[in-house]
This record gives C-alpha cells, sequence and structure tokens, in this order.
C-alpha cells in the first residue's frame, strides 16, 4: 500500500486500492481473445476517414512507456496527430478526408506532465480539462479529500496554476471541466451558470488565453441534461465533450450547438493490446 499522506505515483499503487475479482479475470481472457480477432482480422478498419478523441486521466510513471508505443503504433498505421479545435473545426465542416487522432485528459492530475516530452516527440497535441478548484489547492488534505469525494480516486496530486501555464506555453491547449466537479444533472439553473461561466472566467483571467472547450464530469448521459447543455453554448464554449464511445465521421450532419463530442477512454497501464483493441473496435463499428 502506498505510504500513508503520500500522493501515489504508479497505476499499480492506485490498483491497490481496488479488489480484483474473478469478474475482473474473466474480463481480461475475453479482452485477450477480441484483440487476438481485432487486431489480426479487422485492423484495415483503421484506415477509415474518421476523427477519434482518445481521453485519458491520469500518466502514472508505469504508464509511461505504454503511452509512447500506443502513439508509434498510432502514426504506423497512418493517424494524423491534430489539435482538439482542429478536430472539433473537422466535425462541424464535414472535412474528415482520413484518420485523425485527439487526445485529450480530465480532471488535471500533476502526472499528466509526464505526457509532456513524449506528447512533442511524436509532434502530439492535447487538450487538458481542469477544475479551477481543485488547481488552486495547496494542501494535502485538501487534494486528499477532492479525489475521494469527486473523483473516487486515492491521493493524487493536481497541476497548479505555474503548471498550467508551462503546458500553455508548449502549445497545448487547456480546457474547463467545471468549476468543481460535481454532478451536472444534480444541479439548480444557478450552479449550472455558476459552474460554467466561472471556470471559463477562472481560466481565462488566469492564463490569459481564451478557453473554448468544455467536458462535463463523469461524461454519461445521466450526468448531464438539456438545459446544461443549452448553458453550455450559450456561455460561449464551442464544444461540448462527453465520456461515451465512438468516433465521429462525414456521415454525421451536426450543427455546433448541437455537438456531443464521443471520446474514448484509454488507461496506459492496460495491456497494448488491449489499448490497441478498444480503439480498433470503434473504428470498426461506427
Amino acid at each position: 500500500m502506498p505510504v500513508p499522506d503520500k500522493f501515489i505515483v504508479e497505476y499499480k499503487d492506485y490498483t491497490n486500492y481496488k479488489t480484483r475479482s474473478f469478474r475482473q479475470f474473466v474480463r481480461g481472457l475475453s479482452l485477450d481473445f477480441l484483440s487476438f480477432v481485432y487486431l489480426n482480422f479487422r485492423k484495415d478498419s483503421l484506415i477509415k476517414p474518421r476523427v477519434q478523441f482518445l481521453y485519458i486521466h491520469h500518466v502514472f510513471n508505469d504508464e509511461i512507456h505504454n503511452l509512447a508505443l500506443t502513439l508509434k503504433w498510432l502514426k504506423d498505421t497512418g493517424h494524423t496527430f491534430i489539435t482538439y479545435s482542429e478536430g472539433v473545426e473537422k466535425i462541424i465542416n464535414g472535412n474528415i478526408d482520413k484518420p485523425y487522432i485527439v487526445l485529450s485528459s480530465d480532471d488535471g492530475f500533476k502526472n499528466n506532465l509526464n505526457a509532456i516530452k513524449i506528447l512533442k516527440e511524436f509532434d502530439t497535441s492535447c487538450c487538458f480539462f481542469v477544475n479551477p478548484l481543485s488547481i488552486g489547492m495547496d494542501t494535502y488534505d485538501e487534494k486528499k479529500m477532492f479525489c475521494s469525494t469527486r473523483l473516487n480516486f486515492p491521493p493524487i496530486d493536481f497541476l497548479n496554476w505555474h503548471d498550467v501555464l508551462e503546458l500553455i506555453k508548449q502549445g497545448f491547449e487547456i480546457g474547463s471541466h467545471t468549476m468543481s466537479h460535481k454532478d451536472m444533472a444534480m444541479m439548480t439553473d444557478a450552479e449550472l451558470e455558476y459552474e460554467l461561466t466561472q471556470s471559463k472566467n477562472v481560466l481565462e483571467e488566469k492564463t490569459g488565453k481564451w478557453v473554448t472547450h468544455f467536458a462535463f464530469p463523469y461524461g454519461r448521459d445521466v450526468n448531464f441534461s438539456e438545459k446544461a447543455m443549452e448553458l453550455v453554448y450559450k456561455t460561449g464554449y464551442k464544444s461540448c465533450a462527453t465520456a461515451k464511445r465512438g468516433i465521429h465521421n462525414n456521415k454525421m450532419s451536426i450543427s455546433r450547438k448541437q455537438l456531443l463530442l464521443k471520446r474514448d477512454h484509454i488507461i496506459f497501464a492496460w495491456k497494448l493490446s488491449h489499448i490497441k483493441y478498444f480503439i480498433l473496435k470503434n473504428a470498426h463499428h461506427f
């Protein structure tokens, strides 16, 4: 187990908080089989013209290697890495002529800084969705409580404002993930307006950059509402992202204010074959 009052830095430490079940064991065997099938018999789907958003939450020390291997595989299989803003514009304009990959990260964990060198090596962009409340926290106890109550994570350190400015300096984008990572489906209209407006205002004031992209916490349909969707675009955001799997192609005609981006969740501590499977599966089925 991690040392008390210390932030975890390895994914294996995170898994110590979870009880491994027989169901997980069976799931792993199933993914081994599906990975073999897709990677050997359906890999042609990777060349489909599409915009595929991949998102993460963390890059622990023991995930760095697989991050590099995944990006190399994507590059070697003919994918083009583009910025989050470019991905949104391609979807709106229907200008999807080849396979594009867009990366983003939610929650603002400090270990995302582990990714910078690898992302730069592969000329890959990323949009980091952060909560100003956690970015501004100073003490271990505050961060531990936020991780436990809002994110269902053990104690993990967060980016600070210096880190956020460094990410911008390196050419990455910053997006809003609300002010305090609460379930938007449970908010009043006034709370929704505050979380959307205040997070945007604080981020823009701190960074000196327009914040135009938004991803709502938890990412499922049950965590959002029509009113929240209306207020996202009324507040001035140009995109709204979910945690629902899928891809975007030219067959999907949609107006800007109806855009709900699909994103495929990736954990780089997974087996590399499993990571490839989830990317390939959505390229194949959508």
